[in-house]
This record gives structure tokens, C-alpha cells and sequence, in this order.
């Protein structure tokens, strides 16, 4: 099961919160909710807060991969806040950590709202 919430801060920063597993299963549901924030043009930040998460398996990687590029095409980011080892030890075997920016908590992903 995957729960997500999504909100947006001032700023253009988007947060989607996302708890559970991140697999086949729940893939589809994950992209949805990224994809109204990768071609919004006043999001410049997207937060993707995966620290509920239990367990991510490659596609939910290549949904983030695919997220950053989408973003970096159009001069936006994307943060993600990976903080657990259901998140980093996928993120690091698949060398996925030079890729993705990474923040171990939410307000130090926020932060990066201000830098270039």
C-alpha cells in the first residue's frame, strides 16, 4: 500500500510525501502524483519526502530519475529526502546518489529552495 500527500509551499516548492512501498504494484500511483509538478512552470523546487518508505525497488528509481530530468530540462529541481535504508542502500548500489540530491531531513531539502 502507498500513501501519498501533496502540497505546495511558497515559493514554487512542491512536497510529495510519500509513505509505503514503492514497487509494480504502486509505481503508476507514484508517477501520477510526481507528474502535475514536472511540467508546472511555478514549481522550481520538488520535494519528494521518501522517508515512510519501506521500500523502493527500481522502478521507483527510474520514476525519479525520470522526475530529474524532466525537471533539470526546464531549469527546475528536485530534492529528495532519503534518510532510511529502505531508500539509500537502493539509491547507493545503483550509483544513484551522484544523480539524485539527496537531504536527510525535510527542512534541509526546503533549504535547497534558496540555492542554485
Amino acid at each position: 500500500m502507498l500513501r501519498i500527500r501533496r502540497r505546495t509551499v511558497t515559493g514554487g516548492v512542491a512536497i510529495v510525501s510519500v509513505a509505503g512501498e514503492i514497487d509494480l504494484v504502486t509505481a503508476d500511483t507514484f508517477r501520477d502524483s510526481l507528474s502535475p509538478h514536472l511540467s508546472d512552470p511555478t514549481t522550481t523546487l520538488l520535494v519528494c519526502d521518501l522517508s515512510q518508505v519501506e521500500f523502493l525497488g527500481c522502478i521507483g528509481l527510474s520514476i525519479l530519475v525520470d522526475a530529474r530530468s524532466a525537471l533539470t530540462a526546464r531549469g527546475a529541481r528536485l530534492s529528495v529526502v532519503a534518510n532510511n535504508p529502505a531508500v539509500l542502500r537502493p539509491v547507493t548500489v545503483t550509483g544513484l546518489r551522484d544523480v539524485l540530491r539527496l537531504s536527510p531531513d525535510l527542512p534541509a531539502a526546503l533549504d535547497q529552495s534558496t540555492v542554485d
